[in-house]
């Protein structure tokens, strides 16, 4: 059985990654070990506040506790996939300017 609870972050502002199905996680300090809490189910940033489904038997984090999230790598997959991709890059500056290095991850999609 699970049960829902929202952390809000008083001091800090959310991380822009952060998304619904991210996996949270807390580093229990005076146990020094990762504990896994669950998928996230809203995320406010208006609000500062995370809310996820927890296990019944983990603990909640506490105040001292580092809070992080790990995203989903069955959705967020980091290579282009298909056949065709375009890259568009635009310096707005006056100032000259080179680009020294471009690179692209690139996974065969479809064999």
């Amino acid at each position: 059985m699970a049960r829902t609870i929202t952390i809000t972050f008083n001091n800090i502002d959310l991380n822009t990654l952060v998304q619904v199905g991210d996996i949270l996680y807390y580093k229990d300090i005076s146990e020094n070990k990762n504990v896994r809490m669950g998928a996230i189910s809203a995320v406010d940033f208006t609000n500062k506040t995370i809310t996820c489904s927890i296990g019944e038997e983990t603990p909640n984090p506490t105040n001292s506790d580092y809070i992080f999230f790990v995203e989903d790598n069955k959705a967020n997959q980091s290579d282009i996939l298909g056949y065709y991709a375009e890259a568009v890059m635009k310096n707005d500056s006056n100032e000259y300017a080179e680009l020294f290095q471009v690179t692209a991850g690139l996974t065969p999609s479809s064999k």
